[in-house]
């Protein structure tokens, strides 16, 4: 009879104050607790999570031995490892424990090929997967990174896979690299992609929109891990490149991503959810703005470059201020440094915050449709799915947000055809305008769904609804999928996507 089993271990602090702690190691060890219960469909009490004084040497020396060699033939195992490792010459690829004593490192630490791969292979165990995030340095890491400079030796996980039937290893970084932690996602950088891909969250690890195969995962996080750790400055000369070794040839599924849900009906429209952006526009009246003098200055008469050159004078002090407070907010609510927040202020009534999160942007412009009031537009972008995002994610934001925008595909020369499938399916239609092309419904809730089939773009409103968060749940509970289909994870593009 066939199961599956799994040891999670997570290092972040060791017996020996000497021995530098691992940022994130227990929210990484409990994250892939959940991956291999929830995506490999492992039995909870086939799960074996060992944190910190867990992870003895006498426990990886003995247990975790033991329990790789009860393994029958046709059982799958599956092992992650957070914490330091490190090659010896005399003792080949290693682990630590929590309890290992730099004055005897061989002595106090497990080599990977005695405890795992030799039990695999005598077991002939044919389907094992090797996850580990780990790190060297001589045991003197520190800062975020998780380095491995000590180098752990590709050629004995190489050896081993030529004896076993089934055998894919993953790991975070080549030797003579670091694998780096990010206080920004909280986790180790590898691992958090890890995660996210076995998932199924990171459309370009799913090969034939079904699979998490073993090449899919590697092409992914070698891709992933890279940007990020550039794109993030992780340290100036950062690079880490994660890599893997399969022993079967082709391609072999790790994880079978569920069916979706199926639809009450097909979706009348073809939205394009990673485009889509939140929306406030506020108009203030010139002699209304901030610094505006009725003895020295006058009310534009017209529409000019000028004109709104002068509103953008008038309102660039405010502007600052509120992108300042955005940065002060996010860095209270999302709990990040300075340095995790890029603001880029022109000082010229216009300017962004942006950071991992979220991408915020102001302007201020002459109202097109009254030259005698100015207009500041406020955008939101989200770049994490919004499930994850703090519940006041909102309050980051000093002025509200009170649109959705969401981008439409194939829209031209479908407006009759889009209108009569509103009416056959009894949806509360308000408004079908032909000339301009546009339909006005309102959703279950009262939510007010406008649809420009000329401009391409459904926009989504409801009186006293404001907010990223609020405009989501408005939309995905009113009856918003029947319109543009299920209501993705993330409703914007991840910041190493643009």
């Amino acid at each position: 009879m066939s199961n599956a089993y799994v040891i999670v271990i997570g290092i972040q602090s060791y017996q020996q104050s000497a021995i530098p702690g691992i940022n994130y190691a227990h929210a990484d060890a409990k994250a892939m607790a959940s991956v291999f219960k929830e995506c490999f469909e492992v039995p909870a009490e086939n799960i074996k999570v060992w944190l910190d004084n867990e992870a003895t040497f006498a426990r990886l020396e003995n247990e975790l031995k033991y329990d790789a060699s009860q393994l029958e033939r046709n059982d799958r195992f599956y092992f992650f490892y957070a914490g330091h490792g490190f090659w010896s010459a005399g003792g080949g690829n290693r682990l630590t424990a929590w309890d290992t004593h730099l004055s005897n490192t061989v002595g106090t630490t497990v080599s990977i090929e005695d405890v795992l791969l030799k039990p695999l292979i005598e077991t002939r165990c044919k389907t094992s997967a090797l996850f580990i995030d780990a790190c060297a340095t001589k045991l003197a890491t520190k800062g975020s990174s998780r380095d491995l400079l000590t180098g752990m030796r590709r050629e004995e996980f190489a050896a081993f896979s030529k004896s076993a039937e089934y055998l894919t290893a993953f790991f975070a970084c080549a030797p003579e690299e670091k694998s780096w932690s990010s206080p920004t996602l909280k986790h180790g950088v590898w691992t958090y992609h890890l995660e996210r891909a076995l998932r199924g969250e990171e459309p370009d690890a799913i090969y034939n929109d079904k699979f998490i195969t073993n090449t899919s995962l590697q092409n992914y996080l070698y891709a992933a891990v890279r940007k990020f750790v550039r794109d993030n400055n992780m340290k100036t000369t950062a690079h880490q490149t994660p890599y893997a070794i399969f022993q079967h040839t082709g391609t072999a599924a790790l994880v079978t991503l569920p069916e979706p849900p199926p639809p009450s009906g097909e979706p009348l429209l073809e939205p394009d959810f990673s485009e889509a952006y939140f929306v406030g526009i506020k108009k203030h009246g010139y002699k209304w703005l901030p610094g505006f003098n009725n003895k020295t200055h006058r009310v534009p008469s017209s529409h000019s470059d000028s004109a709104a050159g002068f509103a953008r004078r008038l309102l660039s002090s405010e502007v600052s201020a509120e992108l300042q407070a955005i940065v002060d907010n996010a860095r209270e609510v999302l709990k990040l440094k300075y340095r995790d927040l890029k603001k880029d202020d022109d000082e010229a009534g216009s300017g962004t915050v942006e950071a991992d999160a979220f991408r915020f942007a102001i302007d201020v412009d002459q109202n097109k449709n009254d030259h005698t009031e100015a207009v500041v537009r406020r955008e939101v972008r989200l770049r994490r799915q919004h499930s994850k995002l703090p519940e006041d994610f909102d309050s980051i934001f000093p002025e509200e947000v009170d649109t959705l925008v969401i981008p439409l595909r194939n829209t031209k020369r479908r407006f009759v055809e889009l209108r009569d499938a509103i009416e056959d399916r009894d949806l509360n239609l308000e408004e079908a305008d032909e000339t301009s092309e546009t339909i006005k419904l309102q959703l279950d809730n009262g939510a007010n769904v406008k649809i420009d089939m000329k401009r391409g773009r459904m926009i989504v409103k409801k009186p006293g609804i404001s907010g990223a968060l609020a405009l989501i749940e408005t939309f995905s509970t009113g009856g918003g999928p029947e319109i543009a289909g299920p209501t993705p994870k993330l409703i914007g593009k991840v910041r190493s996507d643009e």
